[in-house]
This record gives C-alpha cells, sequence and structure tokens, in this order.
C-alpha cells in the first residue's frame, strides 16, 4: 500500500470508528442498533488494526516523535510486532477527537498530560456509580453533609 492510501484508509478507518463510537453511546439507540454498530466497529478495527506513525502523526496534527512518546507513555498503542511501528487504529480514534477538543480550546502546551486527564475524566463518568450519582445531582436528589457528618 502507497503512503497515500496508507494516509486515506487510516483517515477513513478512524473517522468511522469516531462516528461508531458516538452512535453507540447516544441514548437512544436501540440495544440491537447498539449490538450492530459495535460489530461494525470490531470489523472495522480487524479491518485495518493499525497505521504508521507518519500517518498518526498527521491525524494529530503532532511530531512523529510525539506519537512515539505517547506510544511509550500510554495515550497510543503500538501494534505488537508490526514492523515498522504502528499506532492500532482503536487508540488513535479514542485519541484524535480529544486532541482536536483540547486544540480547539487553545491547549498546546503539556498537551500529553490535558490528554491523558480528559480520558481519565471521560472513563470516570462512564462508571454506572458515577454515572447514577451524576444524575442525581442534576435532579437536585441529594443532602448537604458536613465534614461533621463524615
Amino acid at each position: 500500500m502507497s503512503l497515500t492510501d496508507d494516509v486515506r484508509a487510516a483517515e477513513a478507518a478512524v473517522l468511522d470508528l469516531i462516528d461508531l463510537d458516538v452512535a453507540t453511546r447516544d441514548p437512544t439507540v436501540s440495544p440491537q442498533l447498539r449490538r450492530r454498530l459495535t460489530l461494525m466497529c470490531q470489523r472495522r478495527e480487524e479491518g485495518l488494526p493499525g497505521v504508521r506513525l507518519s500517518v498518526a502523526a498527521g491525524l494529530l496534527g503532532l511530531s512523529e516523535r510525539t506519537v512515539r512518546d505517547w506510544a511509550a507513555r500510554g495515550p497510543l498503542d503500538l501494534v505488537p510486532g508490526a514492523k515498522p511501528a504502528r499506532v492500532s487504529t482503536t487508540s488513535l480514534a479514542r485519541v484524535v477527537p480529544v486532541v482536536k477538543q483540547l486544540q480547539d480550546a487553545g491547549q498546546d502546551r503539556d498537551l500529553l498530560r490535558a490528554l491523558v486527564e480528559r480520558l481519565e475524566d471521560e472513563r470516570v463518568r462512564s462508571l454506572p456509580r458515577v454515572k447514577k450519582s451524576l444524575k442525581q445531582m442534576e435532579r437536585g436528589d441529594y443532602e448537604l453533609l458536613s465534614s461533621a457528618d463524615l
């Protein structure tokens, strides 16, 4: 596959995975459709398990060195055994929208720290107990406690 073909395939796969993730998180989506979307996502991931580091760097608007650093520090996953090294399409699809949001908000210094914090926040907010607590707070269904109550 040429570099141009690799770039096009990577962009399409990442955008598809982002769209599928958004659709599966939509609370109005039926369980049956959610299962079908999840299967589509898995097939898309299997079709292009990884992209070249240079392609990932282009999609993220970062240097190839930064992509290597991020793969070493965790937000991006490398495809095991791939030669040359490739970033997993799944991890790239998870990171691209967050990086774009941070960059659009003017975050350019210490982007890795901000990215990791945002991903952790999303992970915590997706926990069932936290979702339940947040919904209770939105409804005003809580009582204030003082430190003496603890």
